[in-house]
């Protein structure tokens, strides 16, 4: 006779299989109605999956993402969304205002989670190659994977690492609980010495973008970053490609880098190029660089509009 815990199991799997099979119904009415509604079920069986499995695998625009089900940022906006991806309109319109005559050779995708950018941009033929940088054990983990289920492990190059400034081997990295995408650098390993990791933070390596890309071309490359308010550190270890004045796509978070003391760092890198485009603007214009426009930028995203996301060249 079947014991009490095997009869509990079967029960549950009909149950996600009766469930699975209402949802796929459901989707066949709604994708013949309106194909918009199909994002209801997917939101619905997203929900329903949080913990009863660690990943979902979804299908968007040509492309296979394997997400977490406990990601409720990323991940969701990956397998729930109606556009099917997070960020990546704020890529292509980066790249349509560098010019039809850009060529992107190179795509650096630093804080590369789980591929949303690098992995569309290749696949899509908008960059020949990428290198993806990410120091989250897990994130690193799916980002591989979501290559190798694309086909682009021979393009897309990964480091299982964070970057930092020179001179620094390690940093502790702050877990989110419920956001793949919000793990950030702690402040005492920002500032100086770290003590031990608390339960919430682990120990990652750290090297500097120049290590890893040490002779980026400002004409076919791209250095994407988003980092959690870390980005002039970052910016701090990348002098080759600052005084190349490589192109950068980067995340403006006042309240982030507030807390990092951040801000200096990434204002002292921005002071050597030209223009900057605020991407969340409808129609971005190129702004002058200069510190008293970085300082406007500043004061204006201290209030509820508090981050943008920059084009500079």
């Amino acid at each position: 006779m079947a014991s009490s815990s095997s009869i509990r199991s079967r029960l549950r799997q009909m149950d996600r299989y009766l469930r699975a099979k209402r949802e796929d119904l459901l989707a066949s009415i709604l994708r013949l109605t309106r194909p918009w509604n199909i994002s209801i079920v997917r939101k619905a069986r997203f929900k329903a999956s949080m913990g009863e499995q660690d990943f979902l695998l979804a299908y968007r625009h040509g492309e296979y993402f394997l997400v977490f089900t406990h990601d409720r940022v990323i991940s969701k906006g990956v397998y729930a969304s109606s556009r099917g991806g997070f960020d990546f309109q704020k890529f292509e319109r980066a790249l349509k205002l560098l010019g039809p005559g850009f060529r992107l050779d190179v795509l650096v995708d630093v804080g590369a989670n789980i591929g949303t950018i690098c992995i569309p941009a290749v696949r899509r033929g908008l960059a020949r190659q990428a290198v993806a940088i990410e120091p989250e054990p897990r994130n690193y983990r799916l980002l591989v994977a979501n290559i190798l289920l694309n086909d682009l492990g021979a393009v897309i190059r990964t480091h299982q690492t964070a970057l930092g400034g020179p001179n620094v081997a390690s940093l502790k990295l702050g877990l989110s609980a419920g956001s793949s995408g919000n793990h950030q650098i702690s402040v005492a390993s920002a500032l100086g010495p770290a003590a031990a990791p608390n339960e919430n933070e682990i120990v990652v390596p750290s090297t500097t973008l120049d290590d890893i890309v040490p002779s980026l071309s400002p004409e076919h490359s791209l250095i994407w970053i988003d980092t959690e308010g870390y980005e002039g550190i970052i910016l701090s270890g990348a002098a080759a490609a600052v005084a190349r004045r490589v192109p950068l796509v980067i995340e403006f978070t006042p309240q982030f880098m507030r807390t990092l003391n951040s801000y200096p760092a990434l204002k002292q890198a921005l002071l050597n190029y030209s223009l900057y485009y605020d991407l969340a603007d409808a129609a971005p214009q190129g702004v002058p660089i200069s510190e008293a426009s970085l300082d406007a930028l500043w004061q204006r995203l201290s209030g509820p509009q508090f981050q943008t996301d920059l084009l500079v060249t």
